[in-house]
């Protein structure tokens, strides 16, 4: 049961990946 523990962690890692991802994508693309 210990993926209950670390979903939460999981969940905030993914969620920033996501907002970072898309920052950039707003700013202009591209690498």
């Amino acid at each position: 049961h210990l993926i209950m523990l670390l979903f939460p962690c999981v969940a905030m890692e993914v969620y920033y990946w996501v907002s970072v991802n898309l920052s950039r994508r707003g700013r202009g693309g591209g690498d």
